[in-house]
C-alpha cells in the first residue's frame, strides 16, 4: 500500500528553492572524497533513461494485455458457437434418421465434447496469462513510481522519514539530554557541551554517509564482476539497483552493531573516546543516521543555520545566533524540512 505526502505551507516553500547547494554547506568528505556524488547530472540522464525505458515496458505489457484478452474473447465466441452448433446437429439428426442413429450422434457428441474441453483448457491458460501480465504491469508501474521517489512512502517500511524524523527528534529529548547530563557532571559549561555533542552527532552522520556510498558501490561492483554486462541488464539497470537497495535495508539491523564497533574503535576523537558514558548516545547517532543515509535517497541533515526559518531557539530567542546546539533534518538535500534544528541566541 503506497501513501502520497503532499507538502504544503512552508514546505511546499522549502520545495521550490534554489535546488543548487547554500553558499556556505560544508561539503562532507570520507576517507578523502566526498560524500555528495559529483555527477548528479548524470545521474540525472540516467534516471531520465531508465524512466523512458519503464515506460516502453510498461506500453509494451498493455498492448500484450490487450492481444490476449482479445485472443480469450475470441476463443470463448468459438466455444460458444460449437455448442450451438452441436446442439443443432443433435436435433436435425434426430429428427431426420431418428433412434437408428444413436451411435453416430453419440461419437459425434464425443467429439465435440473434446473440442469444448479442449477449447476450456486454452480459457483457462488465457485467463492465468491475463493474471500474469496484470501483474507484471502492476508491478513496473509501482516500481517506477516508488524508485528513488521520497514522496510516495512505504507505510510498511518501520524506518521510512516520517518515522526517522520521530526518532530524530526522541534522539534529541532522550539521548542527547542524558550525554548533557554526563558533560554537566563534569563541570562543563553550556556552550562548550552543546559543541562537544554536535561536533561527534555531525562526525557520525559524516561517517555513516560515507560508509553509505562505499558500500552500495562495493555491492554493485562484486555483484556485477567479473559478468559481462548485458544488453538486458542494462536496460534493467533501475530494477537492479532497487533490488540492491531493498537488501540492504533489509540487512542493516544486523550491520548496525558493526558499524558502531568499528566508529567507536577507529574514529571515535581519542578524547571523547576516553569517556565510555557517552557511548550510547554515540550507539544512538550512528543507528540513525544509518537508517538515513541508506534510505532512497538519503535524508540530509544540515549542521549551518543557513535559514534561520528552519531553526528554533534553545533557551531564548533572537535576531543573531551565539552557538548551533542541533541540526534540522530534511527528506532530502535540498528538499522539505522534516524536523526543526536549534540554536542558541544571542
Amino acid at each position: 500500500m503506497y501513501t502520497f505526502i503532499y507538502i504544503s505551507g512552508k514546505l511546499a516553500k522549502k520545495m521550490s528553492r534554489d535546488s543548487t547547494k547554500p553558499k556556505h554547506m560544508t561539503t562532507i568528505h570520507y576517507a578523502g572524497r566526498s560524500a555528495y556524488d559529483p555527477s548528479v547530472a548524470k545521474r540525472l540522464e540516467e534516471e531520465k533513461r531508465e524512466s523512458k525505458e519503464k515506460d516502453k515496458r510498461i506500453e509494451e505489457l498493455e498492448k500484450e494485455l490487450l492481444r490476449v484478452e482479445k485472443k480469450l474473447k475470441k476463443e470463448t465466441a468459438e466455444r460458444e458457437k460449437l455448442n450451438h452448433e452441436h446442439d443443432k446437429m443433435i436435433s436435425d439428426l434426430k429428427h431426420a434418421r431418428g433412434k437408428s442413429l444413436d451411435k453416430t450422434l453419440k461419437e459425434e457428441n464425443d467429439r465435440l465434447k473434446h473440442e469444448i474441453d479442449k477449447i476450456t483448457i486454452e480459457k483457462e491458460d488465457l485467463g492465468t496469462e491475463v493474471d500474469r501480465l496484470r501483474t507484471n504491469l502492476s508491478k513496473v508501474a509501482g516500481d517506477k513510481m516508488m524508485d528513488g521517489n521520497p514522496y510516495v512512502t512505504d507505510l510498511s517500511d518501520p524506518n521510512r522519514p516520517q518515522r526517522l524524523a520521530e526518532k530524530f527528534n526522541c534522539l534529541y529529548d532522550n539521548s542527547w539530554t542524558d550525554a548533557f547530563e554526563i558533560l554537566l557532571a563534569k563541570n562543563k559549561d553550556e556552550k562548550t557541551i552543546c559543541e562537544i555533542l554536535l561536533k561527534i552527532l555531525e562526525e557520525c552522520w559524516r561517517f555513516c554517509s560515507g560508509v553509505s556510498i562505499h558500500q552500495f558501490s562495493s555491492l554493485q561492483k562484486a555483484c556485477m564482476e567479473p559478468v559481462t554486462i548485458s544488453t538486458e541488464m542494462k536496460e534493467d539497470s533501475g530494477a537492479y539497483t532497487k533490488h540492491l537497495t531493498d537488501a540492504r535495508r533489509s540487512c542493516s539491523r544486523t550491520f548496525i552493531p558493526l558499524l558502531c564497533q568499528h566508529f567507536w574503535e577507529k574514529e571515535m576523537n581519542k578524547e571523547h573516546k576516553k569517556d565510555e558514558t557517552l557511548k550510547p548516545y554515540v550507539d544512538a547517532c550512528l543507528e540513525l543516521f544509518w537508517y538515513s543515509a541508506i534510505t532512497d535517497p538519503p535524508l540530509y541533515y544540515s549542521f549551518i543555520a543557513d535559514n534561520l526559518d528552519d531553526f528554533r531557539g534553545y533557551t531564548k530567542n533572537g535576531d543573531e545566533v551565539d552557538f548551533f546546539v542541533w541540526p534540522a533534518m530534511y527528506l532530502h538535500e535540498n528538499g522539505p524540512l522534516l524536523y526543526q534544528g536549534v540554536v542558541q541566541y544571542k
